[in-house]
């Protein structure tokens, strides 16, 4: 009996410390999306700190005229305009980019691609690249 009490209290414990880490942000649903779309604990507290680094973790801003390509990057986690899909106005997309599910859910696949491309799915912000991000993380 002693053992189950024992074993349920470091479950219990061990559970407490996983949703800790998705306590990063004063909005719940950034913290929501953050334990459904970046699973890994180092992983959501990098994009975390990306998205401050990004917009100050805003959820509608753009960078308008910052990209030499002509793309513009969305929302809170700021995904590039190249990942919209294929007939999808400018507008539209940005619309759907300041939707935090939307953003969270697109930003996680660009993540996991980049992850497979190149093994550092963090290098599609530019805010990683150069460091910037640093210091955001918690």
């Amino acid at each position: 009996m002693a053992e189950v009490k024992l074993q349920n209290k470091w479950r219990a414990e061990r559970e407490a410390q996983a949703n800790a880490c998705y306590q990063l942000s004063k909005n719940p649903e950034v913290n929501r999306l953050l334990k459904k779309y970046f699973t890994e604990c180092d992983t959501a507290k990098t994009i975390y700190a990306i998205a401050h680094a990004e917009c100050k973790g805003k959820q509608i801003c753009d960078n308008r005229g910052l990209n030499k390509d002509g793309s513009v990057d969305f929302g809170y986690l700021q995904v590039n305009s190249i990942h919209r899909n294929k007939g999808e106005t400018i507008a539209h997309f940005e619309q759907r980019m300041y939707k935090l599910e939307e953003n969270f859910k697109l930003a996680s696949k660009v993540y996991r691609d980049r992850q497979k491309a190149v093994g550092d799915g963090f290098t599609a912000w530019s805010t990683y690249n150069n460091k910037k991000y640093l210091a955001y993380l918690k």
